[in-house]
């Protein structure tokens, strides 16, 4: 590995070289492929289940994934997959005061050799899996359980935040 972080949000190319072959030459064509990469995609919105509170603090669960990681690289050198979150909040910027936890992680494809992370908080950030030098080739998904405990005085409203995920 060389370090480099590389946020769910971008893509990795893989870089097709074609040479220009004129017509009738009896040329063949060569495709120099530069393959091996790492790359991740993170799921779409996602929506915990409503909060009612009345005076006593309020958990609520809910899956967030999948997370796709695609490692091309021959060999595969390993890799890590970290999320991060601050507090939610709501519109006006007001923080719920609670940060979303890792409750349990779940690899339903790929993911041989794979180790998934510990639960705990998202406020710091968070390795929900990881791959050692040799695992983690193709394609993996993973899924993660989340909780939020709601403050028992939490005022009414849409609380958000932003998953933010990187791998290197």
């Amino acid at each position: 590995m060389n370090g480099d972080a590389v946020l769910v949000t971008a893509l990795v190319a893989i870089a097709l070289l074609v040479p220009a072959v004129p017509a009738g030459s009896g040329a063949q064509a060569v495709v120099d492929v530069h393959s091996g990469g790492l790359s991740a995609r993170s799921p779409g919105d996602v929506e915990l289940p409503d909060a009612r509170v009345s005076g006593e603090p309020v958990t609520v669960r809910g899956p967030v994934g999948p997370f796709r990681v695609a490692d091309t690289r021959s060999p595969p050198s390993g890799w890590t997959l970290v999320v991060t979150a601050p507090p939610p909040a709501d519109a006006r910027g007001r923080s719920i005061g609670a940060p979303l936890v890792v409750e349990a992680t779940r690899v339903p494809v790929g993911g041989l050799g794979t180790v998934p992370g510990s639960p705990g908080a998202l406020g710091t950030p968070r390795a929900i899996l990881a791959a050692p030098p040799g695992a983690g080739a193709g394609l993996t998904e993973v899924e993660i359980e989340v909780s939020l405990t709601v403050p028992g005085d939490a005022a009414s409203g849409v609380y958000d935040t932003v998953l933010v995920a990187t791998i290197s």
